[in-house]
């Protein structure tokens, strides 16, 4: 049970920058496309802006401890909220109702009515709190993420997954990748082992594996990163697999794959 005691809001002051960046880190290191902020970064960004003072930083805090912060930029943009991971989602919806109250405020003080704000979609919490307060949900801006080495790639979340992987389970695969919309493609062909050795590597030849699997670097893409499923793209032809009877292994080797982070570009990054 969590001990209620009264919130304050208040104005950056000189020494805040370090646990707001280290807040941030916490409350967006579970999205996809999150980098580390550094405090240098952060100054960059936030405190070194054009038409931003401290005054439109604004921070809330309960008995000294800091339980978020949002910053006002310019064009009624919320460039940056974030709220304490930690906090029940009960508590987390009075933080982030009570900080755009605030933020309201201070837009209206300065003459900039209603905010905009980019917010992750999977913190349901801080949507539904929005949602409360009469904001309206808007298709987010679209960017583009371009995998340059599918193969340094797929090692790299094989590895880290390595743990969650079928005890038991070995297979190989060989994936056969056309160009799709890409321009360049440096590994048409890509040796995975799966089992007590983990190899990912690109090949020129063709040795005798369990399992081939046909499609397009684009396709790859659309799969890894969520916007196309595995079975609808054996479904359309997009994607074939070599037997038929390795179907399973094959769509267990995509959900391995797959990165299951929301994608999240926060206002702040853009200058």
């Amino acid at each position: 049970m969590e001990t209620v005691i009264n919130t304050r809001i208040r104005s950056y002051r000189e020494g805040d920058a370090v646990a707001l960046v280290r807040l941030w880190n916490a409350a967006h290191r579970e999205y996809g496309g999150y980098v580390p902020r550094t405090l240098a970064y952060w100054n960059w960004c936030v405190l070194h802006r054009p038409k931003v003072s401290v005054d439109d930083v604004l921070v809330i805090e309960e008995g000294g401890a800091i339980l978020g912060y949002g910053v006002l930029g310019p064009k009624n943009y919320v460039l940056e909220l974030a709220i304490e991971p930690t906090l029940s989602r009960r508590r987390m919806g009075e933080t982030a109702t009570t900080l755009c109250n605030a933020l309201e405020k201070r837009a209206r003080a300065k003459g900039d009515h209603p905010l905009y704000m980019a917010v992750p979609a999977r913190n349901l919490a801080l949507c539904e709190a929005l949602r409360a307060c009469d904001y309206v949900e808007g298709k987010g801006e679209f960017f583009n993420v371009t995998i340059v080495n599918p193969v340094a790639l797929m090692r790299q979340v094989l590895e880290y997954r390595h743990n969650i992987i079928p005890r038991g389970w070995a297979k190989t695969f060989l994936l056969e990748f056309a160009n799709g919309y890409y321009r360049f493609n440096p590994f048409p062909k890509v040796y995975v082992q799966i089992g007590n050795d983990l190899t990912v590597t690109p090949i020129t030849t063709e040795p005798p594996v369990d399992c081939r699997i046909n499609m397009s670097l684009s396709i790859f893409a659309e799969m890894i990163f969520q916007r196309l499923t595995f079975e609808s793209a054996i479904e359309s032809g997009q994607v074939t697999v070599t037997p038929h009877s390795e179907l399973d292994a094959a769509q267990q080797l995509v959900r391995l794959i797959t990165l299951p982070a929301p994608w999240y570009s926060p206002l702040a990054d853009r200058r």
